[in-house]
């Protein structure tokens, strides 16, 4: 679950293993950093009076602490229809279209991009 406390994001990620069911606050930034830059097959993220430790085999690095309490919980997703995008796609598409967005502006339309999906009919499938 992701959140900016305006908009929220919940994604499921398989092949994570949970040995101690938990919330943590990480810094997206270098968190992701992290993610990215690792060489190590697995990191494992455990919780210190002072913040996070994230430890892999070859790595170890430590992020501040922020209470998850502090923040909103993301409503589930109870809807029966919806669409699944890959994330090489999605990733793809947001960044053909991010160009247009103003950050600067105080007009809240201006600082996203509409996402509008619809269903296409399949002629093999005879939809």
């Amino acid at each position: 679950m992701a959140t900016d406390l305006e908009f929220g994001v919940r994604i499921s990620v398989p092949g994570v293993d949970i040995s101690k069911p938990g919330a943590a606050v990480l810094p997206v930034q270098r968190f992701n950093s992290i993610l990215r830059e690792s060489s190590d097959e697995k990191l494992r993220i455990e919780g210190t009076d002072r913040g996070y430790v994230v430890k892999g085999d070859r790595s170890e690095f430590k992020l501040p602490a922020e209470n998850p309490d502090e923040f909103p919980n993301v409503a589930a997703f109870k809807e029966e229809k919806y669409h699944i995008v890959a994330a090489p796609l999605f990733r793809e598409i947001v960044t053909r279209t991010e160009f247009a967005t103003d950050l600067e502006s105080s007009r809240y339309a201006l600082g996203g991009v509409l996402l509008e999906m619809e269903r296409l009919e399949d002629p093999r499938r005879g939809d």
